[in-house]
């Protein structure tokens, strides 16, 4: 697929923005309550990519066999592609770390790693819980 540019660009799935929309804000929620809350450990894990993905409903019977059958027999050999039994090896090795740190965004290997520009600009990442916080404000207690 070409862009306007001329440069090659991927096909683009639908909800691919608003997927990754909604993981940026997640990593920005973190980031923000990680500097507001420094006595508690607010850390973050790239997802990855679990099996599960194409096992859902919506998914077609062609990619619902190769996600629950083809694809766990090669996901342990796929750089990025994670297994449960290995994202809960990574998750166990970030909840166990005994260094304090808070505020650190984790890659699939549980080594830290940067987020985007945005997440890592507290101007950025305040607007982003901005509206939340002003809507949960709104609800009586």
């Amino acid at each position: 697929m070409r862009a306007e540019n001329g440069s090659l660009e991927a096909p683009r799935c639908p909800g691919a923005d608003a997927y990754a929309t909604s993981k940026q804000c997640n990593l920005a929620t973190v980031m923000v309550f990680a500097r507001e809350t420094p006595r508690l450990r607010f850390n973050a894990l790239d997802r990855a990519l679990f099996r599960t993905l194409a096992s859902g409903r919506e998914a077609n019977t062609l990619l619902r066999f190769l996600a629950n059958y083809i694809l766990p027999l090669v996901a342990p050999h796929i750089k990025y592609w994670s297994t449960p039994k290995r994202a809960a090896r990574v998750a166990t090795k970030v909840l166990i770390n005994a260094s304090g740190q808070t505020g650190i965004y984790y890659d699939d290997g549980g080594h830290p790693m940067l987020g985007s520009t945005l997440v890592r600009d507290p101007k950025f990442t305040d607007r982003v819980l901005a509206r939340p916080r002003a809507l949960l404000s709104t609800i009586p207690a």
